[in-house]
């Protein structure tokens, strides 16, 4: 009799509970990516995302918790889901310490895109970050973990023309005291000629730099840039006029 009972008690106490996570389905409970990309770009961000959806009859309110479990430490990593796209620092949507407060939630049948972003911040590595899912009336019980794990490497650069960008540029063009570029990545060396194809003067490359054309003569001038491994990358027209009275 007295195991009858216990029985009874069981179903009874899951009959009210319910399966928690039977309220949401994660499309991808383990997302593994690898990225093979070009990790000279300091503002890179890696997207990894999966699509969660409320497949009960009550609107469901979640909690998020971000855990970086391994990761290299130059990495940076930040959740975005469909109130609020959060800084790193931010390891949760519900975060008193923080004065976060902002539950996702999902009327019936509706879903959103969770996000990770990993930002290398010009570092290659993997890692394991978990994404621990609760309802906000019960925020200790975790009803599902998406777990990403981010394989980040570089690139091997087969040709250098695919890695340039579209829109590298010169400015100010037309210069009057100097120009800059742009990006600098891959540029080793600066070099301006005339119109016949003469150098006129050159420059070693670096970011941010700026290259002096003040002591030219007004007119059109090529400047090449240089790849002291794969030569000439990209060549340029550049307008030099004095200041104007």
């Amino acid at each position: 009799m007295q195991h009858r009972i216990l029985i009874l008690l069981s179903v009874l106490f899951l009959c009210l509970t319910g399966p928690l996570s039977g309220q949401i389905l994660v499309e991808q409970t383990s997302i593994d990516s690898i990225f093979e990309i070009d990790l000279s770009d300091s503002f890179l961000d890696l997207e990894l995302k999966t699509k969660i959806t409320n497949i009960s009859d009550d609107t469901v309110r979640l909690k998020w918790t971000r855990l970086e479990l391994d990761k290299p430490g130059e990495w940076d990593t930040q959740v975005c889901d469909n109130v609020e796209c959060y800084v790193p620092i931010v390891s949760s949507n519900i975060d008193d310490n923080l004065g976060v407060n902002a539950p996702v939630v999902l009327p019936p049948d509706s879903s959103l895109q969770m996000i990770l972003y990993v930002l290398p911040n010009n570092t290659p590595g993997s890692g394991r970050i978990e994404l621990d899912l609760a309802l906000v009336e019960s925020p200790d019980d975790i009803i599902e973990t998406i777990v990403y794990l981010p394989d980040v490497r570089q690139a091997t650069v087969t040709n250098i023309q695919e890695w340039l960008e579209p829109g590298l540029r010169m400015y100010p063009n037309p210069a009057t005291s100097f120009f800059e570029l742009t990006s600098s990545n891959y540029v080793d060396e600066v070099v301006i000629t005339n119109m016949i194809g003469r150098r006129v003067v050159s420059f070693r490359a670096a970011e941010g730099k700026r290259y002096p054309v003040y002591n030219l003569p007004d007119g059109i001038y090529l400047v090449s840039l240089v790849n002291y491994e794969y030569g000439i990358l990209r060549t340029l027209r550049l307008g030099k006029r004095g200041l104007r009275p």
